[in-house]
């Protein structure tokens, strides 16, 4: 761990653009960094996008760092204000779902929604199995099975953004036929 003189000279050199500071400074914090997300939001894929998130900040405000506090003291607000955004974020889309799902009632839907209902998941699986195979299995896993982007990168062993490049064309041709 680095004394006082040289975390000011190491924020100096940060303040100045230095990569290597900023790396250096990644690998000091990093893991102090992803304990606390991690903690905090209870899932590793979400934690180190946070800190990850956190690190760009840092780079992108380096020019603002005042070099009379120590730039871990910058950091640690900035994961914090991060989680709080994140944490705000997915309340809202839980509300929107639950407001969208799960406060309605059986007794609220009449014979014709329920059949309406069954008409459209036929057709909509109907219209799944003509996707092809791997862009169906990419939907199924992150629909069916829940699992988030990285995790079906990881599992196919391909990259994220071909998970999403994936399930965008498929629900666009979704869309498109219902």
């Amino acid at each position: 761990m680095l004394d006082d003189p040289e975390l000011a000279r190491l924020t100096e050199l940060l303040k100045q653009g230095d990569r290597t500071a900023f790396n250096k400074l990644y690998e000091m914090q990093w893991k102090k960094l992803f304990s606390v997300a991690y903690q905090a939001l209870g899932s590793v894929d979400d934690a180190k996008d946070i800190v990850q998130d956190t690190f760009v900040k840092v780079w992108d405000k380096r020019e603002q760092l005042d070099t009379s506090y120590p730039v871990s003291g910058f950091l640690f607000t900035i994961l914090k204000n991060n989680i709080i955004n994140y944490l705000k974020k997915e309340l809202s889309r839980k509300k929107r779902l639950q407001n969208a799902f799960g406060n309605r009632e059986e007794k609220d839907h009449s014979p014709e929604d329920h059949y309406e209902a069954s008409q459209l998941s036929v057709l909509l699986e109907r219209e799944i199995n003509q996707l092809p195979p791997k862009m169906r299995h990419i939907l199924v896993l992150s629909r069916n099975k829940n699992m988030a982007i990285k995790e079906i990168a990881t599992a196919l062993n391909i990259a994220p953004q071909t998970v999403k490049n994936q399930l965008s064309n498929a629900l666009r041709i979704l869309r498109s036929k219902i």
